[in-house]
């Protein structure tokens, strides 16, 4: 059995993880660009892009911290910004998202910040990571990837401009 983590212990070990992907955060452009490749492939009807998909995410994921629970997510943010309203609302932006993708069966991965450099600052943003079965049919996929997109208004919550973005194209498909 494990020893309980003391709250000092998990915030040290939150806030260096953060300094961590701060140092060898990747561009905002960069992670713009690559954002955008992992959706074309990610919502393909064919669903059959594996190796591509690792390699984008990984570039991500150098980026990233990923934590498992909501109060780790909290700290993450607590890093990243002074602003306790912002931290609330992107909690409960990705917690919408998580709740509806493991109510339809997807694979919740965890709560992730992608922190990125833009300039001589770091921009951030929420994601809540997760896998659909990949037996499920295209157009099930599709209508699974629009509730999850979308849950956030299921919640009282508004989209993300990302979220827009991802329905609207999904809806073109």
């Amino acid at each position: 059995m494990e020893k309980p983590v003391s709250l000092e212990a998990l915030e040290a070990e939150i806030r260096k993880k953060v300094e961590e992907v701060k140092a060898r955060a990747i561009s905002l452009k960069d992670a713009r660009k690559t954002i955008k490749a992992i959706d074309k492939l990610l919502y393909a009807e064919d669903g059959d892009h594996d190796e591509e998909l690792l390699a984008l995410h990984d570039i991500l994921m150098d980026s990233t911290v990923t934590v498992q629970t909501l109060i780790e997510f909290k700290m993450v943010m607590q890093n990243m910004t002074d602003d306790p309203e912002q931290v609330e609302e992107m909690i409960a932006h990705e917690n919408s998202h998580a709740n509806v993708a493991e109510s339809l069966g997807a694979k919740f991965i965890g709560y992730a910040l992608l922190i990125c450099k833009d300039k001589d600052d770091f921009v951030f943003r929420g994601v809540a990571p997760y896998e659909l079965p990949p037996e499920w049919a295209a157009r099930k996929r599709k209508a699974a990837h629009l509730k999850i997109i979308g849950a956030p208004e299921k919640y009282g919550e508004e989209l993300s401009d990302t979220d827009i973005g991802k329905i609207e194209w999904l809806k073109r498909q």
